[in-house]
C-alpha cells in the first residue's frame, strides 16, 4: 500500500534527522531548523493516522458512498501540499537569516 511506503519513509527521515541531533549540529539555527522538520514530521504521521481512523470508522458504518471532494486522499493530498509550503517557507526563513548574520570585515 502507497501509504505504508509513505510512512516508511517519513519514519527514515524521523530516523536520519534524530540521529543529526544526538550527534551533534554545528550552529543553533541548524538545530531549531532539523526540530521544525522533525515537529512537521511527526504532525504528518498524525495527520495521516486520523485519516485512516476516520476512513476505517466510515467503512465500519455501512455502505456510505462519498462522491465529493471530501474524500480523506484527497484531504491527504491537500494537507501535504501545505505542509511543503511551510517546510518550504521555514527553509527560505532559515537561509535569508543565515544570510543576515553574515558580517563583511575589509
Amino acid at each position: 500500500m502507497e501509504i505504508e511506503r509513505l510512512l516508511k519513509a517519513i519514519n527514515n527521515k524521523l530516523d536520519n534527522l534524530t540521529n543529526i541531533v544526538t550527534t551533534g549540529v554545528d550552529t543553533m539555527e541548524n538545530y531549531k531548523y532539523i526540530l521544525g522538520q522533525i515537529n512537521a514530521l511527526e504532525a504528518t504521521k498524525q495527520e495521516i493516522s486520523n485519516l485512516l481512523d476516520n476512513k476505517e470508522q466510515k467503512e465500519n458504518e455501512g455502505t456510505v458512498i462519498d462522491i465529493g471532494d471530501n474524500k480523506p486522499n484527497n484531504k491527504l493530498k491537500d494537507w501535504c501540499k501545505n505542509q511543503k509550503k511551510e517546510v518550504t517557507k521555514e527553509k527560505q526563513n532559515y537561509q535569508t537569516n543565515r544570510l543576515e548574520n553574515v558580517s563583511f570585515t575589509i
